[in-house]
């Protein structure tokens, strides 16, 4: 994960979980769910954002790259019309979830993330012998 979103997880983890085993008590029936309910969201956004913070295909990351920086320099001039990029919203404590909810948004973002998915796949497919390179 890029700028210690990993680290910065598992810190919001305890201290979520140290609120709510104040609420809850011992109550592990009452407490691990409520647990999940708030952070396991976190955890699958954090996976996804890792594992498409960066594309895999230079043509999407020269795209995606270039939308960042128009994106930020827009959003300096005019915030209230254009939103700032959610990447460097997570490193001011946007909530992992909602970074990644804003990026679907974003129709490069989900062109990318669909194709490192694709290089992963023929990647895999291709060293494990079921496709011939």
């Amino acid at each position: 994960p890029s700028i210690g979103m990993g680290m910065n997880t598992a810190l919001a983890d305890a201290l979520a979980f140290g609120r709510l085993l104040e609420v809850h008590g011992a109550n592990w029936d009452a407490l691990l769910p409520a647990f999940s309910q708030e952070r396991v969201k976190e955890g699958h956004a954090l996976v996804e954002l890792a594992d498409h913070a960066y594309a895999l295909s230079p043509k999407w990351m020269l795209v995606r790259l270039l939308e960042q920086v128009v994106r930020s320099q827009l959003h300096k001039f005019f915030p209230n019309y254009v939103a700032a990029d959610p990447y460097q919203e997570i490193a001011q404590g946007m909530k992992l979830s909602t970074a990644y909810n804003a990026l679907m948004h974003m129709p490069i973002f989900r062109w990318a993330k669909w194709s490192n998915e694709q290089i992963v796949c023929r990647h895999l497919e291709t060293s494990w012998g079921m496709l011939k390179a």
